[in-house]
């Protein structure tokens, strides 16, 4: 660029606000910008092609980082498609394939013709399969173990943690010790926020404790042949629970327990022994004597009772 003509920019830029603030532009409504008159319209084009070609110039050397250094500034001074085109061979040539597909889908939004358009589709297509995504995951407590669609393939870090995924659809397990997993759908995209954060709840348990050793628990609609012997400790879902306790010799005593969400209950249960009953054998040296106990006749000789 002559002096004259950088000059002249100058002076226009800062005409609009562009340069240290020495001249403001005339107020605008939010989101709109200073108008521009055609002579800097036509000197910020002129630039802007100056700098297109340095870029094409650049990136036919091989020199990716000055070529892309030169579109930017060319679509900082007037946006054309073709140039975040440009800017994407750039970053595909820089190994960076997510900013190249940023790019891309930039200049498919400006709907260019079929043939280009197909072109550009094709390469996005290329780049999403060695596209790499930084995605965060956070919990609470923190620590927790995180999988990866399926939990058998083993943890893949614990929170908090950045893993690179491949654009596409996961499903994302968090699990800690004395909490609720919790599980997420979750969509791994380019240029998207990709940060997951889980707030566990903490679990629900219940420890049953009676005061006969050897006593059965029964909890819920258990199978009472798989019953544990108390005392238990069981996480247990938010709500009403139904413990029944049994012991051979003892009444049976059945209790509701209501545990809310992050509770850990306990129930203490108190077992009543049933009366014990001896037996009482009677014999004679003569058969069929009557026998009483107390004033009430219960028999003859011989008698079991």
């Amino acid at each position: 660029m002559s002096r004259r003509l950088a000059t002249a920019l100058i002076a226009c830029l800062c005409a609009v606000g562009g340069a240290h603030g020495v001249a403001q532009a005339a107020p605008t409504r939010a989101g709109m910008r200073p108008k521009r008159d055609a002579r800097t319209q036509r000197l910020l084009a002129m630039e802007a092609a100056k700098r297109t070609r340095r870029g094409t110039v650049a990136y036919r050397k091989g020199d990716y980082e000055a070529a892309l250094r030169h579109y930017h500034a060319a679509a900082d001074l007037v946006y054309k498609p073709a140039l975040s085109f440009n800017i994407a061979l750039c970053y595909e040539k820089l190994k960076d394939p997510e900013n190249a597909i940023i790019h891309l889908r930039k200049y498919l939004a400006s709907k260019p013709p079929d043939n280009y358009a197909r072109r550009a589709r094709k390469r996005v297509r290329m780049l999403l399969k060695i596209a790499r995504v930084a995605v965060k995951v956070t919990s609470y407590p923190a620590g927790a173990a995180i999988y990866l669609d399926v939990k058998g393939k083993g943890v893949r870090g614990r929170t908090p943690f950045t893993m690179r995924l491949q654009p596409g659809k996961y499903t994302l397990y968090v699990e800690a010790g004395g909490y609720l997993p919790s599980t997420k759908e979750i969509e791994v995209d380019v240029g998207q926020p990709n940060y997951h954060d889980f707030q566990l709840k903490r679990q629900s348990s219940l420890r049953i404790s009676v005061s006969v050793a050897g006593a059965k628990v029964i909890l819920d609609n258990e199978d009472p042949s798989k019953a544990q012997l108390a005392p238990v400790n069981r996480v247990v879902t938010p709500g009403r629970h139904t413990v029944r306790v049994e012991r051979l010799g003892y009444y049976p005593v059945t209790r509701h327990v209501d545990v809310r969400p992050g509770d850990q209950a306990s129930l203490f249960v108190d077992l009543r022994p049933m009366p014990r009953y001896g037996y009482l054998r009677v014999v004679t040296n003569v058969a069929g004597a009557k026998v009483k106990v107390e004033q009430d006749e219960v028999g003859d000789t011989p008698l079991l009772t």
